[in-house]
């Protein structure tokens, strides 16, 4: 839901060029219409606190963003922008929440996160683990012949956080002794791609959960991306590894 406001606001028509009183007039005025069409659940009874709350968080977000985008002199900006291209394994599509571009034709790329858990983002970008942005920064350089900078954009306490702060000069940079491009993180991300696929040809399929150990076969060749374990909540294939509880 807070996704869609930024969504509708950006369908305002030209909102980097509105001011900040003209973007907290939007907001009182189509606030209540989102809650209702899409948050109808925080209008029930012991939810006050919740809806208020959540209201003053989309507020600040939202005039936040706008000041973020306006120090980095942006003159278009498109929400849930189609993205498709290629890669060895076929075609990929997805939608970039924001896609942001200057006066000079550079665009940077934008996820929105709604989650108290901006840490783990930052590292994500500080470790160049940031794999979903790479993607979506690959595909539209595919589409438009230049690679874009990306960032993310923590709605709960309105930070902007990239791997430097070359687009958006305002951004909290995480910065870090891995931190890697979107296109290097990319690259690695191909790596990784041949090598499992070369595993499936001989009929090879590892299950990676923290209790297992490792094999010559479960390290990743050079160039590749690290390991990481999945959460076990959310593993599929915890039966194959003997876990039937």
């Amino acid at each position: 839901m807070p996704n869609a406001a930024v969504e509708r606001w950006v369908r305002l028509g030209s909102p980097l060029g509105a001011g900040e009183t003209t973007t907290a007039v939007w907001f009182e005025r189509h606030f209540e219409a989102l809650i209702d069409e899409e948050g109808a659940v925080l209008r029930l009874p012991g939810r006050q606190v919740e809806l208020a709350e959540f209201r003053l968080a989309a507020r600040i977000a939202l005039r936040r963003l706008h000041g973020y985008l306006r120090s980095a002199r942006a003159e278009t900006l498109r929400a849930e922008q189609p993205l498709e291209g290629t890669f060895d394994g076929g075609t990929l599509v997805g939608s970039a929440d924001l896609v942001v571009t200057r006066g000079d034709g550079h665009a940077a790329v934008i996820d929105m996160k709604w989650t108290r858990r901006s840490a783990d983002y930052r590292a994500q970008l500080a470790e160049g683990r940031h794999l979903q942005l790479a993607i979506y920064a690959e595909l539209l350089r595919q589409a438009t012949g230049h690679q874009p900078d990306v960032a993310y954009f923590m709605l709960r306490d309105a930070s902007l956080h990239a791997p430097d702060a070359c687009f958006f000069p305002e951004a909290r940079v995480a910065a870090g002794p891995d931190a890697e491009s979107a296109e290097a993180v990319w690259q690695r991300l191909l790596v990784t791609w041949r090598w499992r696929q070369t595993q499936f040809a001989r009929g090879e399929f590892e299950v990676v959960l923290e209790g297992l150990e490792e094999t010559p076969e479960s390290l990743p060749p050079a160039g590749a991306l690290d390991i990481e374990f999945q959460y076990e909540g959310f593993n599929d294939y915890l039966r194959l590894a003997g876990d039937w509880e």
